[in-house]
């Protein structure tokens, strides 16, 4: 996601390393009022690291706990003392479950704490009753869209049976069943997000200052010298920002295979091509909602899943966006100030 700009090496210790207390010496309440692990664990295990493993060449610390008895994500830390020294950090797998359960893949929780150890913030809520939702009417479910490393949130209403949340499973037998997706994890970085962390060249960044401009915006996947954002400036700390979506790199779906049945599919990410919309308050902290999808009035509830496609127009903060062509290479924007 960075197009090659950050180099990450991890250096395991191989060895699980054995408390000799209780994982509730470590419990304390986290920002989403849960009961959690906390960042005493961190220090205490790099003590137990210390005898074997070196930590002087080490930028940031991991800590891992087993997914078998821990999950519920993970937490960051910019910076931890010990060992005379002090490290940003991050601790995987924060949450007792209470029961064994099989091991758990944790490499999206680790990629998004790793991103707060690189400073970005959180873009989805604390309380996440700012988020709660009516029920969905009869024959209806509300579609959840995770948008980008960083979690911004979108839900809208749409058929149980929508053809664009489809996805097959096939059996080692040949035979297929066809399920539908209600959670839609989007995970390509956010233009916006890129930016913060100088991932995009001045050449890549459109700031639009003429009342009525025309963009052309490469995909943010694979924009290579094209441009892979637009910034509307409002005043001193928002802005309105536009992105292209394309169904390529991890927006493309992801595989999946089921361990138990062998069966596999393709869990839809990207349902619809087109150019993505959301608003930026750079002074609204962590987990207090900085950035927020058009047609979002704070609680995450859109009409339709929310990019533009050719032909599309939305009017927002005193200008008009359109998407006036989709050569399937590039989304050709018009954005109006409207006096």
């Amino acid at each position: 996601m960075s197009y090659g700009g950050l180099d990450v090496e991890f250096v395991p210790h191989d060895t699980w390393l054995r408390s000799e207390s209780e994982f509730g010496a470590f419990l304390s309440a986290n920002q989403l009022s849960n009961q959690a692990v906390n960042s005493g664990a961190i220090s205490h295990a790099m003590s137990l690291a210390a005898t074997d493993f070196d930590f002087s060449d080490i930028h940031s610390v991991m800590v891992v706990l087993p997914s078998s008895l821990f999950g519920g994500g993970g937490f960051a830390h910019a910076s931890i003392s010990a060992l005379d020294g002090s490290w940003p950090t991050t601790l995987i797998n924060s949450v007792h479950l209470g029961d064994e359960r099989e091991p758990y893949t944790w490499g999206s929780v680790a990629a998004h704490e790793i991103t707060h150890n690189l400073g970005l913030a959180d873009l989805y809520p604390y309380d996440s009753n700012v988020h709660a939702r009516p029920d969905a009417p009869s024959g209806q479910a509300w579609i959840a869209t995770q948008w980008g490393r960083m979690n911004m949130w979108a839900w809208f209403l749409a058929a149980e049976h929508d053809p664009r949340l489809a996805h097959d499973w096939e059996y080692p037998d040949g035979n297929l069943s066809t399920a539908y997706r209600h959670h839609l994890r989007i995970e390509e970085m956010l233009a916006w997000s890129r930016w913060q962390l100088d991932w995009l060249s001045e050449s890549q960044v459109n700031c639009v200052g003429e009342p009525d401009t025309t963009v052309m915006l490469s995909p943010i996947a694979q924009p290579g010298n094209g441009v892979a954002m637009a910034a509307v400036p409002l005043n001193a700390h928002e802005m309105i920002v536009l992105e292209s979506r394309r169904k390529l790199g991890y927006d493309a779906g992801e595989f999946y295979q089921a361990a138990d049945s062998g069966a596999s599919t393709t869990f839809p990410a990207l349902i619809t091509e087109g150019v993505l919309v959301y608003t930026v308050d750079s002074l609204v902290r962590t987990g207090r909602l900085p950035l927020k999808t058009v047609g979002d009035a704070g609680n995450a509830q859109v009409d339709d899943f929310p990019v533009l496609e050719a032909g599309d127009s939305v009017s927002l903060r005193g200008y008009t966006i359109t998407v006036t062509a989709d050569d399937g290479d590039t989304h050709t924007v018009s954005i109006t100030r409207n006096d």
